[in-house]
């Protein structure tokens, strides 16, 4: 048994083992080294800080658009390759993303504070000389990786539009991504193409997935950059080259400074690399040993001080271990039901158990087993751990969406068995894709059709409305939204709530002032323009403020479909000039 288990655990079977591929011996000692450096380098921008952090910041951006580029790249070569042979597979999981992740996103309606705030803070930090390299957005979140979502505002400018896109495209080139790793890591098979496209499609029908992507927020970060992680590591496994060992170790570094689930994830990357670190031993390819270990040891000192950086990111909730294994057993049941599909769409839940039975019965080697096996703790842990704010079942299982990666990938390898003997019968191995893209068809439409997805969401109320009357009145008082001013409410009334948390992100450079402030009303020459928000009877209205020239205005705001609000704009400019 023993003998049996170590001649197939070192038979060739990566990609790279069957072509006789050899890693460019000139570049390995490069890349190496260059990842060594940069553990070192992360180590010294969080003990010393300084030049240290400053360097590992521009290099870190640095590498990352290089590790962009190239997955775009393989993911373009993909696409041209299938539509060589006339074949449009590839361009399947981009028609469905794109709808999905950019459409109806413009609205001020739906605004999330959590995720504006988020971006706010980012924006604030990136002031700092190391780009917010080492910062923490509320002690929880490494900055590094909320950067990237900061992209479009950057490109396009400060809009709902790109506020929300930021948090969508990582999701969009994940799916792609994903694509390009598990065709090009399988290009053997037949049907390769076809079976990594439904992969990557069927993402985009998990209503736990769609609904937490939805919110425009950084909890999916640790999926959509797993889908990055996940994708640079198959592509690695396929063709070790410099290009793709430092893609790999990149982004499994992205992934560990995302959303703290994404942290399972890089443990479990962590023990495959190590895996095929012991298997390359074994087998005496030193070349590909030395490639793995520089990515493992690159990917550990980051994903180790990301780690240390969040206090307390794992804690468990403070009950009996009989509520404990109870509560996993409800998430399995959520996890995977027929009549209360919140996490796996009802059609996938019998493709998904019998994904697991052929994992379990090595019928796909060991990765299989691994990532089956893996996703129990996974569940585990979003039901039981308490994190940020310890949220309840079955919305917990948020928590636990780094799993689908996961589970997609032992279908597909399942799958890529099923019709691996049909490959004389090409036409009937043709007739069974086309069927299952068909069957794939209905929980997408189920699940986009409980999304405003495909319509426009409803018109913006209570404090989104007034957050966008405001926005939208800036420019006719002098200011812009990256003016040095300051925003106050005064406005007692229930109708708009507080709606200075929505303008954090559309106005980045404003103070904003609550009721329980006092006006920021300085005696010195630093005086800066202000906007008073109140009611037209408030006395604020009629009082002088010396130093300042003073502008009123009204604004009618239609809070929801029936009640109209009439605001007071106290405009405030400093004698001294605008």
């Amino acid at each position: 048994m023993l003998d049996k288990f170590r001649a197939r655990f070192l038979t060739p079977s990566l990609p790279y083992e069957q072509d006789k591929y050899a890693p460019e011996g000139r570049g390995i000692l490069a890349v190496c080294a260059a990842l060594v450096a940069l553990s070192i380098l992360e180590i010294l921008a969080f003990a010393v800080g300084g030049v240290f952090s400053q360097v590992a910041a521009y290099l870190w951006f640095a590498l990352g658009a290089f590790a962009f580029s190239y997955l775009c790249w393989q993911y373009l070569v993909a696409v041209a390759a299938d539509l060589r042979r006339g074949a449009l597979w590839g361009l399947i999981p981009l028609v469905v993303a794109v709808p999905f992740c950019f459409w109806y996103i413009d609205s001020y309606a739906f605004l999330n504070t959590e995720s504006l705030s988020e971006l706010h803070d980012t924006y604030a930090q990136m002031k700092k000389a190391d780009l917010a390299y080492t910062s923490v957005f509320w002690t929880s979140y490494p900055s590094r990786s909320i950067t990237l979502n900061l992209i479009p505002t950057a490109i396009f400018g400060i809009s709902p539009w790109a506020y929300r896109a930021g948090f969508s495209f990582p999701i969009l080139f994940g799916a792609l991504f994903l694509f390009a790793g598990i065709r090009r890591f399988h290009i053997k098979e037949r049907h390769a193409s076809a079976v990594a496209s439904l992969a990557a499609t069927a993402l985009f029908s998990y209503p736990m997935f769609c609904e937490i992507s939805r919110f425009f927020e950084m909890a999916i970060s640790s999926t959509s950059y797993g889908l990055w992680a996940i994708g640079a590591v198959f592509l690695f496994a396929a063709r070790p080259t410099v290009s793709s060992a430092l893609t790999a170790a990149w982004t499994i570094g992205l992934l560990a400074s995302s959303f703290t689930s994404g942290l399972a994830l890089v443990v479990l990357l962590w023990l495959l690399l190590g895996l095929w670190l012991a298997r390359a031993l074994i087998r005496r390819d030193k070349d590909v040993a030395a490639l793995v270990s520089a990515i493992l040891l690159n990917s550990i000192v980051v994903g180790v001080a990301m780690y240390l950086i969040r206090p307390r990111a794992l804690r468990s909730k403070q009950i009996p271990f009989d509520q404990m294994f109870a509560s996993f057993q409800e998430a399995l049941g959520y996890t995977l039901s027929f009549s209360k599909p919140v996490f796996t769409p009802a059609e996938l839940v019998v493709p998904t158990v019998i994904a697991a039975l052929f994992a379990l019965s090595l019928r796909g080697g060991l990765v299989p087993l691994i990532l089956t096996g893996w996703c129990f703790p996974v569940i585990w842990s979003a039901a039981n751990l308490h994190g940020k704010i310890g949220p309840q079942l079955p919305f917990a299982l948020y928590r636990s969406l780094i799993i689908i990666p996961a589970i997609l990938y032992v279908m597909s390898r399942c799958l890529l068995w099923l019709l691996k003997p049909l490959d004389r019968k090409p036409w009937i191995g043709r007739c069974c894709i086309l069927a299952l893209a068909v069957g794939l068809y209905w929980p997408l439409v189920t699940t986009y059709k409980t999304q405003p997805i495909l319509h426009p969401s409803r018109a913006p109320e209570g404090r989104e409305a007034v957050a966008m009357e405001i926005i939208n009145a800036i420019p006719s008082l002098g200011l812009t939204p990256y003016s040095d001013a300051w925003i106050a409410n005064r406005a007692d009334e229930k109708a708009i709530e507080n709606f200075l948390p929505c303008l954090q992100y559309f106005l980045p450079n404003w103070q904003r002032v609550h009721n329980s402030q006092p006006l920021p009303l300085a005696s010195t020459d630093t005086k800066k323009p202000g906007l008073i928000i109140t009611l037209p009877n408030d006395p604020s209205i009629a009082q002088e403020y010396p130093g300042y020239r003073k502008q009123n205005r009204e604004l009618s705001v239609k809070v929801n479909h029936t009640q109209n609000v009439v605001l007071a704009i106290v405009a405030l400019q400093p004698l001294s000039g605008w």
